[in-house]
């Protein structure tokens, strides 16, 4: 069986609370992209050392929406905790979720209670059962007994439901598998290659309406299959031209960039239509041939 895409959950637990963030930030990114919600309200400041350590990400979300669990309807805050030392007990949620001078819930975390919002703590370093209830019901027990909040709106997710939330999102899977080389990069590395860095996009009025427009067919798409073909001659830009494309908050996280079309695109290609997940997959250097067979090959699959 292949695992190049099996996420563990020493992956996720291999993350710095930085890269935590920022990684749950694209995840959220990446569905929001799938439901066609506006990135605008999503909102990660990733100020992880400020004095107040509670909310990291909030999301609202149009009422209706209807997807796999990761965007809840209006107003949903996260907490993203990495490591291990995690006790689903009225100490251990005092120390995630309070203010260490004062002992009062940080004020981050009591404003999107008090609105209503639904307060995530995401666990990237823990995957265990609390030995007497669900972690859920244990924190609304303390925040009905601490801080007298009868009906806060909560849940707690360990690394079985992330591995769950990213089965859809095949280039953040290879991001966190640390598979970051070539044939395949995840859209920073392919922005911080020599030629990349040395010759930066310049379009003119022309290049920038095509960008725009690739842009629109890509987020009109969600998760159908849409192919585009940038052609030109030699050194006209056309990797630039893909690079700009893909370089946007919604689509940087989807973005998966092939120098060629190697055996490992249609590898995962294949294991993308089984599964029916979701990238926007670049592959240079394709001619005539090839680009037929690639688009053969991901007919299943959402592009």
């Amino acid at each position: 069986m292949n695992t190049l895409l099996r996420v563990r959950t020493e992956d996720l637990g291999g993350l710095s609370p930085k890269d935590a963030v920022v990684f749950f930030a694209d995840m959220l990114r990446a569905e929001a992209a799938s439901l066609g919600i506006p990135l605008s309200g999503i909102h990660a400041p990733l100020s992880i050392n400020a004095p107040d350590g509670g909310v990291d990400v909030t999301v609202h979300a149009p009422a209706g929406v209807n997807g796999r669990g990761l965007i809840v309807p209006n107003l949903a805050c996260y907490q993203i905790k990495t490591g291990d030392n995690v006790r689903f007990s009225p100490s251990g949620w005092k120390r995630m979720l309070c203010d260490k001078k004062q002992g009062r819930l940080s004020p981050s975390v009591e404003s999107c209670i008090r609105k209503g919002g639904m307060l995530v703590v995401v666990l990237f370093g823990v995957d265990k059962p609390s030995p007497k209830s669900d972690p859920a019901d244990s924190l609304r027990e303390y925040l009905r007994e601490r801080h007298s909040y009868d009906h806060a709106k909560v849940a707690v997710w360990q690394q079985s439901d992330l591995l769950g939330f990213l089965d859809p999102h095949t280039a953040l899977k290879r991001r966190l598998r640390r598979m970051d080389e070539a044939p395949f990069l995840d859209h920073a590395s392919w922005s911080g290659l020599p030629e990349m860095q040395s010759s930066p996009f310049v379009g003119g009025m022309r290049q920038d309406a095509f960008v725009e427009r690739v842009r629109a067919r890509l987020r009109e798409a969600g998760a159908s299959l849409v192919d585009v073909r940038i052609t030109g001659t030699p050194g006209s830009g056309k990797t630039r031209i893909a690079r700009e494309i893909t370089d946007t908050d919604d689509l940087r996280p989807r973005t998966m960039y092939f120098d060629r079309p190697a055996p490992d695109v249609y590898a995962t290609l294949d294991r993308m239509v089984r599964e029916r997940s979701h990238a926007v997959v670049v592959v240079d250097e394709c001619e005539d041939r090839e680009w037929e067979r690639l688009r053969d090959r991901a007919g299943g699959a959402a592009g």
